[in-house]
């Protein structure tokens, strides 16, 4: 029996956004409270005469840099809101598997607009090296997670840096996703439909048949009291 879409959208509430996404957050605003009393302690350690002790904020915005020790979980929250992404730009009609045209699928239904050149970007610079080698790949380029910042672009560029902002690219997922919360019941079955089609296409019944074969390996490792 397939799965509800709407039963999927309220378990991704609860246990994506709501679960993992708000620890992530979580996680991120601990690292910058504990990055300002470092800073902090660091100036009273070392008082100056001609200088006030200030609390500061590191200008990166919490970017990966070799000489930061404080885990942000940026791309950890990236890779999330990405398969976010990838699952739900599926099911609302993507033309193609490919992340470019989920991505596509997923902005068009939130009102989000990208040019082409930052969809690639997206795609190849952070999505795939992330997701497939941890660190976006490329030269000059960064990843910011500072939930504390407003901004709502999720591309920038900075000096000579093009950076990612998370926390931007969460604000587009959750206003998507929210949408989907109360989407009209014919949205519903098409979306439906959408998604038995991405069950049923060539990679899914790849899965089930590994699935499967699984099983029977079990089986008949049992048979023989291997297990």
């Amino acid at each position: 029996m397939t799965a509800r879409i709407q039963d999927i959208i309220v378990y991704y509430k609860k246990v994506v956004l709501e679960g993992d996404c708000n620890k992530l957050i979580e996680v991120a605003k601990n690292s910058i409270l504990a990055e300002q009393r470092a800073e902090m302690t660091k100036k009273m350690s070392t008082p100056s005469i001609s200088e006030p002790v200030t609390t500061t904020v590191n200008p990166w915005h919490g970017r990966y840099d070799f000489d930061s020790d404080t885990a942000r979980c940026a791309v950890q929250m990236a890779t999330t809101l990405f398969s976010i992404i990838n699952f739900f730009g599926s099911v609302l009609g993507a033309r193609s598997d490919k992340f470019p045209a989920v991505l596509r699928s997923f902005l068009s239904y939130t009102g989000t607009v990208l040019d082409n050149t930052e969809i690639d970007l997206l795609a190849s610079v952070y999505r795939n090296s992330c997701m497939h080698g941890f660190f976006p790949r490329g030269s000059n380029v960064a990843i910011t997670f500072n939930p504390n910042d407003p901004a709502t672009e999720c591309l920038t560029s900075e000096g000579n840096y093009v950076i990612l902002n998370v926390m931007a690219l969460h604000r587009i997922v959750s206003s998507g996703f929210y949408k989907l919360l109360h989407t009209s019941v014919e949205h519903t079955g098409q979306m439906q439909n959408n998604f038995e089609i991405w069950l049923n296409n060539e990679e899914g019944q790849k899965i089930e048949e590994q699935i499967r074969s699984y099983k029977k390996y079990q089986i008949q490792k049992k048979s023989r009291g291997l297990i």
